[in-house]
């Protein structure tokens, strides 16, 4: 479960929900790509000695691997971070390579559970699928705490007689 962590801002409350790599891009790339990078040595000899198919071939493999190890890479960090602080909910999503960052006031916000299992947030602007990165039964219980969440900090953040 995606547990609440105390950030910066004092008194704030923040979940991260990303993707579960075991692996960083960078030792991927190290891993998968050591065998095309070896196979290209004898290509180079035997392109050397007049076989040039064979360097051909090696160079595409060792291409279309990194190219696979790129796709995965601009995805493997995707994180999706929802802080409450201030009276404000701030939304970074960060998909590939898009990146986006919204701020709103937690009275204009309203969640609700998506008919997938993924937490939807309704807000000036449209609606955010959140959880599209964690499990199911994550998601619902992220859901449940958010929800507490906002709701004790609206009500922490109501003006006097409401």
């Amino acid at each position: 479960m995606p547990d609440p962590v105390v950030t910066a801002a004092p008194n704030a409350l923040a979940w991260r929900l990303g993707r579960n790599c075991r692996l960083r891009p960078a030792h991927l790339l190290l891993g998968v790509c050591a065998a095309p990078a070896a196979a290209c040595v004898p290509a180079a000899v035997l392109l050397a000695l007049g076989y040039p198919f064979v360097a051909l071939f090696a160079l595409l493999d060792a291409l279309f691997v990194g190219a696979a190890v790129i796709a995965y890479g601009m995805h493997a960090a995707d994180t999706e971070y929802i802080e409450i602080a201030g009276g404000q909910l701030l939304l970074a999503v960060h998909d590939g390579l898009h990146r986006s960052v919204h701020r709103w006031n937690i009275h204009s916000v309203r969640v609700a559970a998506g008919a997938d299992g993924s937490i939807e947030l309704m807000a000036p602007g449209g609606t955010y699928r959140l959880g599209r990165h964690v499990a199911a039964a994550q998601c619902r219980s992220m859901f449940v705490e958010l929800a507490r969440s906002l709701e004790t900090a609206r009500s922490a953040t109501a003006p006097a007689g409401r």
